[in-house]
């Protein structure tokens, strides 16, 4: 997860991981990322192994909108536990 912010101020930006569809899943983890203004912020947390429900999405969102040149991305990679 990266927070890059270019000029604005931003009140940190929220990322929720839902086990489900993008704002209706439950909340199984969330983050809170900031970054001074001119500066990137990156987090990567790797061996969770959070399990979600069999048959859904896992969905790792940002909460609302960022302010004005304030970038944010996130990745998401799991393994299926089936079979």
């Amino acid at each position: 997860m990266t927070v890059t912010c270019a000029g604005t101020a931003q009140t940190p930006v929220v990322v929720n991981l839902r086990d489900g569809a993008t704002g209706a899943g439950t909340i199984l983890r969330t983050w809170a990322l900031a970054a001074l203004v001119g500066t990137t912020y990156n987090i990567n947390e790797s061996g969770l192994q959070i399990q979600g429900t069999s048959g859904n999405a896992m969905t790792l969102e940002f909460n609302a909108a960022t302010a004005t040149a304030v970038v944010g991305s996130v990745g998401l990679s799991g393994f299926d536990t089936t079979g």
